[in-house]
């Protein structure tokens, strides 16, 4: 199950253990989803640096940040769906502490049903004819904008973005118009299939972390499979897999990159740009990978060092089915690593001065500290 990262790192204890208790979740509402909601206000309450209270003001701020979450750019709901939303807003306090997470199921049906609405006026968009030599302007300060005020209004801001998408696609990537239109289906079409991959837990992650940073920015939930991602990653900065990136792409986890050293690299067999259709277990039976979500590819992937997986490939530009059985490594994540370096330069005086950067894999900053040396002999 999920936890909550708060700034007092101490919680991070506390919903590790409920993720060891609780377990997965499934794609549908769970029991043990209502006892997840109580438990995380229960625990923002009391042990949050702030100490919010979640009532009725802070129900209605948190209304609005799950719709924004979920649609940053206004594309998908309609204003007559968040008028909807917000008349439930005050409630929203008073039903997540008996449990009760109704309101994020109802907004993300909706969610999903506008989704499957824009992404039909997108292959329709892209089998249109657009005129670049029209005079049109794009807005993309969100922040000021409302939502569409209908159906008509909804499908030409899409208009205007996916004129926009096909501009840049075929200008930045210099590819023909057909080459782009092609680009940006598998695009659209990935996007729309991320969002019908959701889980409960996926869900309630969204959910739940929209209320806390809506008292701090710096405070998110995380369900248990990102949990374990975050202390894998971002605190031990290790992991144990074969050895390669992978991206999500028209339903396929394609390789990105082969990490140099690793399994992977060593065993030589694996590319970037082939497939990686499925996972064949010890006895033989298959696990079909395609169309799933690529968190979950990873996590069929990686696995204890040591231990062997075998990988069902299919290599760039082919339709050839191969099986690499490699021997899963520790990989260490340099490149997150906490790093130092003194820089010396000559002020205006004529002396020397230092200046001392670090990076942490903590932060998303270098801090640099400077002070003047003795002259050089």
């Amino acid at each position: 199950m999920p936890r909550i990262a708060f700034r007092p790192l101490v919680l991070i204890a506390a919903l590790a253990l409920m993720a060891v208790i609780v377990g997965a979740q499934a794609p549908v509402p769970q029991p043990e989803d209502q006892e997840i909601a109580r438990e995380v206000v229960d625990l923002v309450e009391r042990n949050h640096m702030a100490h919010p209270q979640i009532n009725d003001e802070t129900a209605v701020k948190w209304c609005d940040a799950f719709i924004k979450k979920l649609d940053p750019q206004k594309y998908h709901f309609l204003n007559s769906d968040v008028v909807e939303f917000r008349k439930e807003a005050k409630s929203l306090d008073d039903r997540v502490r008996e449990g009760n997470i109704d309101f994020a199921h109802k907004v993300f049906d909706r969610f999903l049903e506008r989704c499957d609405e824009r992404f039909k006026t997108e292959m329709e968009l892209l089998e249109q004819k657009f005129d670049f030599t029209k005079d049109e302007s794009f807005n993309d300060d969100f922040e000021k904008m409302d939502f569409p005020a209908d159906t008509a209004g909804a499908d030409e801001r899409l208009r205007k973005k996916v004129k926009l998408d096909l501009l840049i696609t075929k200008v930045v990537d210099n590819q023909s118009e057909a080459e782009a239109i092609g680009k940006l289906k598998i695009r659209y079409k990935d996007r729309n299939r991320m969002f019908h991959q959701f889980d409960s837990g996926d869900l309630l992650e969204f959910y739940l972390g929209s209320l806390t940073e809506t008292f701090d920015p710096h405070s998110s939930y995380l369900n248990q499979k990102n949990l374990e991602d975050l202390l894998n990653q971002s605190l031990h900065l290790s992991l144990e897999g074969i050895g390669a990136s992978l991206r999500s792409e028209n339903g396929y986890a394609i390789v990105q990159e082969i990490v140099p050293g690793m399994a992977a690299d060593k065993d030589g067999r694996l590319q970037p740009e082939d497939k990686i259709i499925g996972i064949q277990k010890e006895n033989g039976e298959e696990v079909d990978l395609v169309e799933k979500k690529l968190n979950d590819v990873v996590r069929f992937i990686r696995g204890p060092r040591g231990t062997k997986v075998r990988l069902i490939v299919q290599p760039e530009g082919t339709k050839e089915r191969r099986i690499y059985e490699l021997t899963r490594e520790r990989i260490e994540l340099k490149e997150q690593h906490a790093k130092g370096k003194i820089l010396e330069a000559k002020g205006h005086d004529g002396k020397n001065y230092t200046s001392a950067s670090s990076i942490s894999p903590l932060s998303t900053g270098t801090r640099w500290r400077c002070s003047r040396a003795s002259p050089t002999p």
